[in-house]
């Protein structure tokens, strides 16, 4: 769709300072935790929710239903509301600001899965629903803002579907094999389902049918998994027969192959961070399967174009820690284990930041202030206006939103909340004539309340815009 701007002066441009690849030290966490989520809420903070303590082979771990923030403006963690059980998976930024959590157990009967959702205006969980299924394999948002939920539901794997807008859980049938060990969305809107021992499937939202394709050539143990900025997603490490991998391998969804790599070092219990250049960070992890002080302190840089090379070390060897990318383009590092000795392990409190190479700010939405609040740099698709209180956009209508900080070449799209619901984005790139600025042509979502300062925010390559508004009627 071409486009016709009749506003000037909106871009800007910001400089950061560069450093080299290193890790500091940060605040310490209020409770010790591995196995835990870490996720980037919408206004820059980070929700480090659940987890484990302690733990000891052939014991259950000890595991905790507390949740604290991370403030990236004075680098110190604060606690916030508890969870209603201590065993969660999610930790999902939702359209509407909060935060996707359901209750998770081991492949057994059990009760239904409570799903809550943390708001972070309360600090508070609410427990919004229930699901047959209890996630084991964890939950992933898809583009039209539901969450695929896949795990066991007795001794058999369930799949459901959670809307957010009617607030309900439902299953569906499937022909999956097994729980799957990692479920990636993917650019074109797919989820990836990747089994331990069996080919991978992909589950197509629009269908709401699965399709089976090839599997893993080197993993046992479940690897990590980065979708990157060009369609392909990187798996590595795990553990093979009870012997850690150095493997990596390369899917393209659009072929339906995987290729072979190699890191520097094997891993398993790592963290695979997709950095907004385009490179992967992979960090710590437990380079054998055993011994004392196992977990390394290593860290490495994964290049589509250079392949695998050393980066900074951490401050502290960990593994099952948390990982996740901050609005300045730092990682935060939390938690884990050194795992030093081989029947107790501890978590750890400590957390760290990476300082990458090339620091690259989040994507901002545009507003005709200049200063990215207030009335969006907006305009409705088929006249070019802007969207005014006096000349609103109504639902079903397709809007051009205008923003910085697309990647270039990338094809992961960004996801766009419009009144606290996902919008359809049928287009995204950058504008004809306008080097710098980017825009998104999206569907202003049904449902959406009526108003002249509906919050308007995007999520690219998981990380949150600024808020501006826009009149809807």
């Amino acid at each position: 769709m071409k486009t016709r701007l009749i506003f000037l002066g909106l871009l800007s441009v910001v400089a950061f300072a560069q450093s080299l690849g290193t890790f500091t030290a940060t605040g310490n966490l209020s409770t010790p935790r591995f196995f835990h989520t870490a996720t980037l809420l919408a206004d820059g903070r980070v929700l480090i929710a659940g987890g484990n303590t302690a733990g000891s082979i052939g014991s259950p771990p000890l595991s905790t239903n507390t949740a604290e923030l991370y403030d990236p403006a004075s680098g110190s963690f604060a606690p916030t509301g508890s969870m209603s059980t201590a065993t969660h998976a999610g930790g999902i930024l939702m359209a509407d600001g909060r935060v996707f959590f359901a209750s998770s157990s081991n492949c057994s009967s059990g009760p239904l899965a409570a799903i809550e959702l943390y708001d972070p205006a309360s600090g508070s969980f609410n427990i919004v629903g229930t699901a047959a299924a209890l996630t084991g394999a964890g939950a992933t948002l898809l583009n039209d803002g539901r969450v695929l939920l896949i795990g066991c539901a007795g001794n058999n794997v369930g799949t459901e579907i959670y809307d957010p807008v009617a607030g309900i859980s439902t299953p569906f049938p499937n022909s999956l094999p097994d729980v799957p060990s990692a479920a990636i969305l993917l650019a074109d809107g797919r989820v990836l389902l990747q089994f331990v021992e069996d080919d991978a499937q992909i589950y197509d939202p629009v269908s709401g049918s699965f399709s089976s394709t090839g599997g893993l050539c080197c993993f046992d143990g479940p690897p990590q998994a980065s979708l990157l900025l060009n369609r392909y997603v990187l798996f590595s490490g795990g553990n093979d027969l009870g012997g850690n991998e150095s493997s990596a391998e390369l899917f393209d969804p659009a072929l339906n192959i995987f290729a072979y790599s190699k890191m520097s070092i094997a891993r398993d219990g790592h963290t695979s961070t997709l950095l907004p250049d385009g490179t992967v960070l992979l960090a710590g992890g437990l380079p054998v399967a055993a011994g004392p002080n196992p977990a390394t302190s290593t860290a490495e840089i994964y290049d589509l174009n250079a392949g695998f090379s050393f980066t900074g070390s951490l401050a502290t060897g960990r593994a099952y820690h948390a990982a996740v990318l901050l609005n300045d383009g730092r990682v935060l590092i939390t938690g884990g284990s050194t795992f030093s000795s081989h029947e107790s392990f501890q978590g750890l409190s400590s957390a760290e930041i990476y300082t990458p190479a090339n620091l690259v700010p989040a994507a901002s939405l545009l507003s005709l202030s200049g200063d990215g609040t207030g009335q969006g740099a907006i305009q409705h698709a088929t006249t070019y206006q802007l969207v005014t209180s006096d000349n609103p956009a109504v639902a079903g209508e397709i809007v051009v939103i205008y923003c910085t900080g697309f990647v270039e070449g990338a094809v992961i799209p960004p996801q766009v909340s419009i009144g606290g619901r996902m919008a359809e984005v049928l287009w995204f790139g950058d504008t004809p004539g306008y080097p710098g600025l980017n825009q998104m042509n999206a569907l202003v979502p049904a449902g959406v309340a009526s108003g002249s300062a509906v919050p308007v925010w995007m999520s690219y390559i998981g990380r949150p815009s600024n808020q501006v508004t826009v009149a809807v009627q």
